[in-house]
């Protein structure tokens, strides 16, 4: 009797490799905003389900008042996901400086089609694979 059991490899299921590719980069140049309306672009497609209020921050600057938050009414995708925009749910002041955060760093980063992280701005060398890297822009208000 033959007790030598047949003992192949079995691979263990792995989730799937990272991105090899950087993740979408935010242009600077076509960042706008019209009203409580701030819209960007990047380089590529965003990841649909990723593109969402938590992925932004907005604040608002002003000499006497200093930084405040603003609440945001909601986000969305234009056709391709290569835009984005950002309703808030009030209308800036003209004396406002607005900040604008589009996240590539923590928890719940915003994630290009191709599963990385959002880059930065374009031609920003910071990110990786892994870590992403924040967009910041400083606008004044219309």
């Amino acid at each position: 009797m033959n007790l030598q059991a047949d003992r192949r490899e079995i691979p263990d299921p792995s989730p799937p490799p990272p991105p090899a590719a950087p993740g979408p980069q935010v242009h600077s140049a076509i960042v706008t905003i019209d009203g409580p309306i701030m819209t960007l672009q990047s380089n590529a497609p965003f990841a649909p389900a990723s593109v969402a209020t938590s992925a932004f921050s907005v604040s608002t600057w002003t000499a006497n008042g200093g930084w405040h938050s603003r609440a945001l009414r909601a986000v969305s995708r234009g056709a391709g996901c290569e835009t984005v925009r950002i309703d808030h749910a009030e209308e800036p002041q003209s004396t406002e400086l607005l900040r604008l955060i589009a996240k590539g760093t923590g928890r719940t980063p915003i994630l290009g089609a191709n599963s990385a992280p959002l880059a930065g701005a374009a031609g920003s060398t910071g990110a990786t694979d892994h870590e992403g890297e924040d967009f910041v822009r400083m606008l004044a208000a219309p």
